[in-house]
């Protein structure tokens, strides 16, 4: 696998884990701060046409810009909502699933066109393992952690791990990235 499907792969893997915490609670979060069942399914509708809608923007982005600012681009817009949740309150907190399913509707014709074509062989596979295998790994072991902070009324908590470590390793990767590319335009 080269740098660039292994800096990918890293991405979704951070992605996907630093959210596993909390965002498979986030209905029993809406309903204790007293949204009804049937606007917490609006909500989830609402998700879904923002990543249709993210989609098409982010090919069009991807079209005109380039396959790393549209990721950038989408990256951005997915990691700041979770922090709507902290302020308790019900409206904001129903906009978050909604804004990072934009942003991860954004990211994803960019990430999945790069994904195909940086493949030499074996493309159908190598996106399967970068986009849905790997990723799926380490949230298994994060979500029981995330079901006991939530039992224990620390949602909040779980929130803010996950936004920290996503931060935090996401300026990781970029680090890694430059390093990366410092290394290998001194060979050049």
């Amino acid at each position: 696998m080269n740098r660039n499907l292994s800096l990918i792969t890293l991405s979704n893997v951070i992605l996907v884990s630093s959210n596993a915490l909390w965002i498979m609670y986030i209905q029993y979060f809406l309903l204790d701060l007293g949204l009804a069942k049937a606007k917490i399914g609006l909500v989830f509708s609402l998700a879904l046409l923002m990543r249709a809608f993210g989609n098409l923007i982010g090919g069009k982005i991807a079209d005109m810009l380039g396959y790393k600012r549209t990721l950038l681009v989408g990256y951005t817009i997915y990691a700041f909502p979770p922090l709507l949740i902290l302020l308790h309150n019900a409206l904001l907190a129903s906009l978050v699933y909604p804004l990072m399913s934009l942003g991860s509707g954004i990211g994803m014709p960019a990430k999945s066109l790069f994904i195909v074509e940086q493949a030499q062989r074996r493309k159908g596979l190598t996106y399967m393992l970068i986009q849905r295998v790997l990723p799926s790994i380490p949230p298994a072991l994060t979500a029981p952690v995330g079901a006991k902070l939530y039992e224990m009324g620390k949602y909040d908590v779980a929130v803010f791990i996950g936004f920290f470590w996503f931060v935090n390793l996401s300026s990781f990767a970029g680090v890694f990235e430059r390093h990366q590319e410092r290394k290998s335009s001194k060979f050049i």
